[in-house]
């Protein structure tokens, strides 16, 4: 790694010009940090989807081979069957990703090149997302100086950064705990199996603690980043600083105890969890079918206690 930059900004979901412009200044400024420090110029860049309606389904698709011997040619055709078999009306593919290839009805292979064959199917696991989503992202980097070379699915860009080839092989489920959504990506050993965004985050955390505490959004924040546990990773007697709003609107100085901001984040950051076990088990991933241990990354997983209370949740080690 040669140069980083980050900068906060806004979701452009909302589709406002302010939080669009916003979103680009924010990313122009992260890439001219990054560039600074690496001392070269970044004219094009590889960007992460990781907002709503990010999902993935397993489909198959074949291909009567045209040789004495499967090409590439034939491997491609496989796929872009596969990829008709994944209807995808107002979304755009990120990510096809095959997991099996058959051979005349045989046993499942991972690599067919060069083999005798007549039919050639192939299982792969494709990725999308919505394209209106896509296109604003484009857009905005765009806007920000910048061409995109690439896009890939925010978990399973955190999944390869985070992940070892050996936990890959072997199954895991990574969770990604963000401000505004949780990324999930399960792997098996043939890949990526799962992919998906659920919209819950750390902005939740922070508006259950700003409505318990009766303080501002920023406020709530800070206390969070500072104090903030969950189940028993903290003593619950400790008095911390925690301004509220007072009678004239402004904030004012006042005290709480890290038991009452663990109280506020626990019950929420179990629902999460649970929510992803669920996915999981929607998807036919759960339980001994699916990954048997899970690595959690981003934001939330700074919070004290979260590992103790995913495994709770998951029913797996973290």
């Amino acid at each position: 790694v040669l140069g980083i930059g980050q900068q906060t900004a806004p979701a452009i979901a909302s589709g406002k010009p302010a939080d669009f412009d916003a979103c680009a200044r924010a990313i122009e400024v992260a890439i001219q940090e990054a560039s600074v420090m690496s001392g070269a110029p970044i004219s094009r860049v590889v960007a992460s989807y990781s907002g709503p309606g990010l999902n993935s389904q397993i489909v198959r698709g074949a291909a009567r081979v045209k040789g004495a011997a499967i090409s590439h040619r034939d491997i491609e055709n496989a796929i872009d069957e596969a990829m008709k078999a994944a209807p995808a009306p107002q979304r755009s593919f990120i990510h096809v990703e095959p997991l099996r290839y058959i051979i005349d009805d045989g046993e499942g292979i991972p690599d067919p090149l060069g083999l005798p064959g007549k039919m050639l199917a192939v299982e792969a696991c494709v990725v999308t997302a919505p394209t209106e989503a896509m296109n604003a992202l484009r857009a905005c980097i765009r806007q920000a100086g910048a061409e995109v070379e690439d896009i890939i699915a925010g978990p399973q860009a955190a999944a390869l950064s985070a992940l070892t080839q050996e936990e890959r092989e072997e199954g895991v489920l990574l969770v990604d705990i963000g401000a505004g959504a949780i990324g999930i990506a399960a792997y098996a050993s043939e890949g990526l199996v799962h992919c998906e965004t659920i919209s819950a985050g750390g902005v939740r955390l922070t508006r259950d603690l700003a409505m318990k505490l009766q303080t501002t959004f920023a406020a709530a924040e800070r206390v969070k980043l500072h104090f903030g546990a969950v189940g028993n990773a903290c003593d619950p007697r400790e008095a911390v600083q925690a301004p509220k709003i007072g009678l004239d609107g402004r904030l004012e100085a006042a005290t709480t105890l890290r038991g009452v901001i663990s109280d506020t984040l626990t019950p929420r950051l179990m629902e999460m969890m649970l929510t992803v076990r669920d996915r999981m088990n929607r998807a036919g991933f759960g339980g001994a079918e699916g990954p048997q241990r899970a690595v959690i990354v981003g934001g939330g997983a700074l919070i004290p206690g979260v590992r103790e209370l995913a495994a709770e949740a998951l029913g797996m080690p973290v």
